[in-house]
């Protein structure tokens, strides 16, 4: 449900100065010391527009827009998308933020120790698929092209990806600029994964749809393309909200930051797609796949087989 409160952003400022910042389902809130910020951070350090935090009933995501001096999550400095979770710290300059997931009636009325105990107690294990599709050279465009040209072919991309992953049963869950999150979720974990498999093989062959590329006047200096990647593992899932009207919220730290780490990976592989061991071996018999590398994931002692579908 949008605009379904999920918890709250508590800010502790450099100087010990304290605030509270509500936080619902489908909304973004830019970060940075700008005064059209939603959250205005005026501290050395902090760029115009430093960072996004991005909610949906899958979850809250914190990204960094190309500060100058970085966003930080319980230390480490972000490279990529990074899905948070309750008392994550997140370090903006001097300034630090920490999320607080709780149900819409215990907002303002239950303790964020007793709010937690709720949380948790509610929560059941379930089989989670994540893709990120993304634009890997958008970033250069955006300091080269025209700003109106840019948002229309990203609009028409857009609802060209929504469109293909509607058709496979998956749900969009975030769009954040020129990266789309999408999630697959059951109980029949080889089902989804086999959709969302599918889904990713056509969303890589977007960059080569003709309609796509006959809409793009700077297709010959700056191709549009866009890499997919897939990551697989167990969430948790409860029920949050009030009893009027409770919302699904699943907590999916794992399956999405591993996806996010492969968004990060797969321009480097030189490749357009890329999946992890899990995903594999939800699907192998089905595709044939090519093993591209096994790497250690950032931040974890964590060593995965990555693979590519045969075009």
């Amino acid at each position: 449900m949008r605009n379904q409160p999920l918890g709250k952003l508590l800010i502790k400022s450099s100087d010990g100065a304290e605030r509270t910042v509500i936080i619902n389902s489908g909304q973004s809130l830019k970060i940075g010391r700008e005064s059209d910020c939603d959250i205005v951070v005026a501290e050395p350090g902090v760029s115009r527009h430093h960072s996004t935090i991005s909610a949906s009933n899958n979850g809250v995501v914190v990204s960094d827009n190309g500060s100058t001096n970085g966003t930080f999550v319980n230390g480490d400095k972000l490279t990529t998308l990074h899905d948070i979770q309750t008392s994550d710290i997140i370090d903006i300059g001097g300034t630090k933020i920490t999320l607080k997931l709780e149900s819409s009636n215990s907002i303002g009325a239950l303790s964020n120790q007793t709010s937690s105990r709720a949380m948790t107690a509610q929560l059941t294990p379930l089989s989670v698929t994540v893709l990120v599709t993304s634009v890997p050279n958008f970033s250069e465009m955006q300091k080269n092209l025209p700003r109106v040209d840019l948002d229309k072919m990203l609009n028409a991309w857009i609802a060209s990806v929504k469109k293909i992953v509607e058709s496979f049963n998956g749900q969009v869950d975030k769009v954040l600029g020129h990266r789309i999150v999408v999630v697959w979720k059951s109980k029949e974990a080889k089902l989804y994964a086999l959709q969302a498999v599918k889904c990713a093989i056509k969303l890589r062959a977007l960059g080569n749809n003709q309609t796509i590329k006959s809409a793009w006047e700077y297709e010959d200096a700056y191709p549009w393309t866009n890499t997919v990647v897939l990551g697989s593992g167990m969430g948790l899932q409860g029920m949050l909200g009030s009893n009027e009207g409770g919302s699904n919220f699943t907590v999916l730290g794992d399956p999405v930051n591993l996806a996010f780490k492969l968004e990060e990976l797969v321009g480097k592989l030189g490749q357009d797609l890329i999946i992890e061991e899990s995903t594999a071996e939800l699907i192998k018999g089905e595709f044939k796949l090519e093993k591209v590398i096994k790497v250690k994931i950032k931040g974890s002692d964590q060593q995965l087989d990555i693979f590519t579908i045969s075009k």
